[in-house]
């Protein structure tokens, strides 16, 4: 059952939405993709982990908020995903009868306007990616935990373990934590040089791992990566990370409320600049804003979308073979680096006049 805290975080979530209503002269508003239902219910909307539609619809209407769903999901859903949270009417149909779908869409909104997500994109982005109170305490501990299990896997490398194995031991400790692994990135040795997002493909480990992933939980994503080695990778390669890292430094530095992500990004692209790379991000995007989506916008030059408080960010800038990513909370004086474990080698920069520690190689030998 949902705590008192999980109704509060339903009821202001409820309450935007029936701003949208009023503003759009509205009767009902449907969210039917997988991020809008988790974001206002905190559960998963999902049967496959692929799926950006959820498997059943929270129709929002001035007074109540209804559960529309197949027979087969209805009761699943509402018990296991909602909480049986009181605040919900469930509706439910036969799966073998899509038609009953509508017939009680109807009943609900009657003659009245109803809204598609679709309709509402810009309203449902700027409510969805301002992390509530109730969010981020969530957030806090799904990228933790990523993080360290993340880490976990990284101390364990040996030599002629596999991409696939690797992979699989990543899911299996994150299933175990109730996190998805909803993106799983290895590359090893010559893989990690030569694609910039190495979908597993079987390599065996030489020596050099660098491995990215993007865990869920109720929606929400951590996105992290982390670099590891069985012996010293070498110069270059430690001299690529930390030119990444000093990037990614600066991006977080600079991710400032009132600030545009445009201006942002071209702080990032004169640090890549100063340090001789200055057409390395031509190769990978650099992140952005994330949340309910593992990329809710990736950031661009001119990108125009204005910084605010609570929002949260995954920059992920590269050099060939390297790259530096985490997850970041926007607070009014900065940023919360999320999964900062504390727990591996870092690279100490002072940006802005502020101290910021990014990720280094872990060297295992």
């Amino acid at each position: 059952m949902l705590d008192k805290n999980q109704i509060a975080d339903f009821q202001e979530k409820e309450q935007v939405l029936r701003e949208i209503l009023r503003d759009k002269g509205a009767e009902a508003l449907l969210l039917s993709n997988q991020n809008d239902f988790s974001w206002l219910t905190g559960g998963r909307g999902f049967i496959g982990t692929a799926s950006t539609a959820a498997c059943g619809t929270v129709v929002v209407t001035k007074d109540r908020t209804y559960l529309v769903a197949e027979n087969i999901e209805a009761a699943r859903l509402y018990n296991e995903q909602l909480g049986g949270n009181p605040l919900v009417t469930v509706k439910e149909y036969p799966w073998q009868e899509p038609g009953e779908r509508s017939k009680i869409l109807d009943k609900i909104c009657g003659s009245g306007k109803r809204l598609d997500a679709g309709e509402v994109e810009k309203e449902l982005f700027d409510a969805r990616t301002r992390m509530s109170a109730y969010d981020i305490e969530r957030y806090r501990d799904i990228c933790q935990t990523a993080a360290k299990d993340l880490e976990a896997v990284c101390r364990t490398l040996r030599s002629g373990i596999t991409e696939y194995e690797l992979a699989g031991q990543l899911a299996r400790k994150f299933w175990a934590d109730n996190l998805e692994p909803i993106t799983l990135l290895i590359g090893f040795d010559e893989r990690a040089l030569r694609y910039r997002h190495p979908v597993p493909a079987g390599a065996v480990l030489k020596n050099y791992a660098l491995i990215a992933v993007c865990a869920r939980r109720g929606g929400l994503i951590a996105s992290a990566t982390r670099l590891a080695a069985l012996k010293d990778p070498g110069n270059k390669m430690r001299e690529r990370q930390k030119v990444s890292a000093y990037v990614d430094a600066v991006f977080a530095a600079n991710t400032l409320p009132g600030r545009t992500v445009g201006s942002v990004f071209g702080s990032a692209l004169a640090a890549y600049a100063e340090k001789g790379y200055a057409d390395e991000w031509k190769f990978h995007h650099q992140g952005g804003l994330t949340g309910y989506a593992a990329r809710e916008l990736k950031a661009v030059s001119g990108s125009t979308h204005i910084i605010r408080e609570n929002e949260v960010y995954a920059w992920n800038p590269s050099v060939q073979g390297t790259k530096s990513e985490n997850t970041i909370f926007i607070t009014k004086d900065g940023f919360e680096s999320l999964t900062h474990t504390g727990d591996y080698p870092y690279l100490t920069f002072e940006i802005n006049g502020k101290t910021v520690m990014t990720e280094d190689i872990l060297i295992l030998g």
